[in-house]
C-alpha cells in the first residue's frame, strides 16, 4: 500500500503529538512499522535538501555558475558534443 502525502502529514502530527506508537500507526494505516519510522525519522530529506541547495545557489550563485559550466563542458566533451 502507497501512502499519500496527506497521510503521511497526519502520521508525522500523530506521532509528534504522542497520540500513537509507531506499531499502532503501522496498524492503523496498514504498513510496517519501518515504514511509519522512516517517514517520521526521514520523510522530510527531500524538502530539507532542495531549501538548502536553493539557498546555497543563491548565496554562491558566481560560485554556482562556474560549477554548472564545467560540468557541463566535461559531459559535452565526453559525448564529444559541442555546445
Amino acid at each position: 500500500m502507497r501512502l499519500t502525502g496527506a497521510e503521511k502529514i497526519e502520521i508525522k502530527e500523530l506521532f509528534d503529538g504522542s497520540y500513537a506508537s509507531t506499531r499502532e500507526l503501522a496498524e492503523i494505516f496498514g504498513v510496517a512499522r519501518e515504514t511509519i519510522a522512516y517517514i517520521v525519522n526521514y520523510g522530510g530529506y527531500k524538502e530539507r535538501h532542495n531549501k538548502y541547495t536553493a539557498n546555497w545557489r543563491k548565496n554562491n550563485s558566481e560560485k554556482y555558475k562556474k560549477i554548472i559550466k564545467k560540468s557541463s563542458a566535461k559531459y559535452y566533451k565526453k559525448k564529444s558534443l559541442s555546445l
